[in-house]
């Protein structure tokens, strides 16, 4: 029978992080944890995080960074390691990135595996929503994150990409990926986009600046005024830097009334109005 490793990794994420690992554990036969700060400039956001995931030896294994002293390639190095260290990283297996801002319903996580390994696919192509200050508001994409293992000398480049071997999607057309990326910290988000490339090296990547310009001021009372602000610093009509996150027809927000994942309600976060303000800077 086909396994699924699940690669986490987290840092300043002591809110998130045993949700995470409960979800992973659930979904995945093998869980593989990095905690650790791929540069130097996110180590003072060190919390609890590492003490929570300790809570659940044996039953993961926690491997440590591989720190270049740049994020995109101390990720990908971070991710080979985990990924090479689980028994099940096999030909014919798959691995799940399943970070800690990521979460599935469980009955949709089956099935997700399910078509992956019902047929000649290489990787499984799903719906995301990226979550806007709340739980009650998103923005819509597609991603991959489920990959099945067609060469065993396969490695991951930076920043976390699998670039080859994926010519063969199934795409998934249930509920997909609840992504809350924008709901964690973002003075942590920000000093890791300073390290995320090569090209933005001088720390002025357009995620600090789009953070620091939007985001953190939006008001969803006001989203016209703040797309029109988001237009004049970067060109598109949306709340987001880019235009590949998709909001609805007028440039807004898309309404979410629905359940989460139940380890997300479990722990009560559908019902904060605002994470931004759950936050402060060092």
């Amino acid at each position: 029978m086909s396994k699924v490793i699940g690669l986490l990794s987290a840092w300043g994420a002591e809110e998130w992080t045993e949700l995470a690992i409960k979800q992973a554990l659930k979904i995945c036969d093998d869980v593989v944890l990095n905690v650790g700060p791929y540069a130097p400039n996110v180590v003072p956001f060190r919390d609890n995080t590492e003490e929570i995931a300790k809570k659940f030896l044996p039953h993961i294994r926690i491997v440590e960074s591989e720190s270049t002293g740049q994020h995109n390639t101390s990720k990908a190095a971070t991710l080979n390691k985990m990924l090479t260290t689980s028994p099940y990283h096999k030909v014919g297996n798959a691995f799940w990135v399943i970070d800690v801002d990521e979460y599935y319903f469980e009955d949709d996580a089956t099935l997700m595996k399910d078509e992956l390994f019902g047929g000649d696919y290489t990787h499984v192509v799903h719906d995301e929503k990226y979550f806007f200050i709340n739980m009650q508001h998103y923005l819509r994409h597609e991603r991959t994150r489920l990959i099945k293992i067609v060469d065993i000398d396969q490695r991951f480049k930076p920043t976390q990409k699998w670039a080859k071997n994926r010519d063969k999607p199934y795409r998934h057309w249930g509920p997909g990926e609840h992504h809350y990326s924008a709901l964690m910290n973002p003075y942590v988000k920000k000093e890791v986009w300073k390290t995320e490339s090569r090209s933005h090296a001088e720390l002025y990547h357009p995620l600090v600046h789009w953070t620091d310009e939007v985001y953190l001021k939006y008001e969803l009372d006001n989203e016209d005024y703040w797309n029109r602000r988001n237009k004049a610093l970067f060109g598109v009509l949306t709340p987001f830097w880019k235009g590949d996150m998709a909001a609805d027809e007028n440039g807004r927000l898309y309404h979410y009334s629905g359940p989460h994942p139940q380890v997300i309600e479990d722990a009560g976060l559908p019902q904060i109005p605002d994470f931004r303000k759950r936050y402060n800077p060092l």
